[in-house]
């Protein structure tokens, strides 16, 4: 489907504020409210928008969140589908992407401690009768979801989803089984509006939206957003990895205020270390992407050694919620 402009400011515009009334996204682009309803009717019905989802924090839920790199020698394809079926049904593995071709697979995964990551490959070695090999493994520092916005809407009007570890000596919180079950329907189900979610968990509706206002107060919920397909708008997922001596604070906030002002960047994330950091985008072709390219490396000369790109990227699985079962056992007083 190819999408007008309108569109697309509308689809950029409101793939980080699913939760957004239609009216204020409508004042925000200055579009009538009835475009831009059935603007995102046309979306839901077309299958770009796949569906909601919700951003989730883990390091609130005492969770360190690992990017893993893993390579997939000299398999057929039949091996590599029964390796990603055995990496989307682990509940430790939140997203499993393939990476510019049919042997290198990155995993999203969420562990409590180096040892319960260390069992966690242990276990897919076990499940799993041929050879794979860990290539990297960077844990998130930091992760910033405000790109996405048209050009022409004020900073102000933007979401800033941004994540990072809780200070030392903070106790991660310790949820109810039914914030648990809110959370896991908000990252995973289908739904159009709370009252069919509400209905789906058999929950009272205001019980719903106020368990949901109280995740978003607790910094667990970090915001709403769409599942978009990529494919039914014709546009490619492209991957930038920026390596650095060092990002210093300064360095990182002027990536990020770069990346937030740019219509095309989905999210940023930096790894700990502070030596690199990842930018996610949509283009339309490579041509876009080395635009993009020769724009980042053009405002962080001297700062950025070398940034790689990643295209043909596909999603077989992405989830941001960790399960119950991982959380760290509350401290004992």
């Amino acid at each position: 489907m190819k999408l007008s402009e309108a569109q697309r400011r509308i689809l950029l515009h409101t793939l980080l504020r699913a939760d957004t009334p239609e009216s204020q996204i409508a004042r925000d682009l200055h579009i009538k409210e009835h475009i831009v309803r059935r603007t995102v009717k046309l979306f839901l019905d077309n299958g770009i928008f796949r569906r909601r989802s919700i951003f989730v924090n883990p390091h609130a839920l005492g969770l360190v969140p690992d990017v893993v790199n893993i390579s997939l020698p000299l398999l057929s394809q039949k091996y590599k589908q029964d390796f990603v079926d055995i990496l989307c049904n682990t509940d430790e593995v939140g997203a499993v992407v393939e990476l510019g071709g049919e042997s290198h697979i990155e995993l999203r995964t969420f562990t409590r401690d180096p040892e319960h990551r260390r069992e966690l490959f242990e276990n897919l070695a076990e499940r799993f009768p041929h050879p794979f090999h860990l290539q990297t493994l960077l844990s998130l520092e930091e992760q910033d979801y405000s790109g996405t916005g048209a050009p022409d809407i004020p900073t102000e009007g933007r979401p800033i989803l941004h994540y990072k570890p809780l200070q030392q000596g903070t106790k991660p919180f310790t949820l109810e089984d039914r914030d648990h079950q809110i959370l896991y329907a908000l990252a995973n189900e289908h739904y159009h509006n709370r009252g069919q979610l509400a209905r789906h968990l058999a929950m009272p509706l205001n019980t719903l939206s106020y368990r949901i206002q109280y995740l978003e107060k607790a910094g667990i919920i970090l915001g709403h957003y769409y599942i978009v397909d990529i494919k039914a708008i014709q546009d490619l997922p492209v991957c930038f990895r920026l390596q650095s001596r060092v990002l210093s604070a300064q360095h990182k906030q002027a990536l990020r205020a770069f990346c937030r002002k740019h219509p095309q960047i989905a999210w940023l994330s930096f790894f700990f270390g502070g030596q690199s950091a990842e930018i996610f985008t949509y283009v339309s072709n490579y041509t876009e992407a080395n635009v993009i390219l020769a724009e980042i490396s053009k405002h962080f000369e001297g700062v950025v050694d070398s940034v790689t790109l990643t295209p043909q990227i596909q999603f077989y699985k992405y989830s941001t919620y960790p399960m119950k079962r991982l959380q760290r056992s509350p401290t004992p007083p």
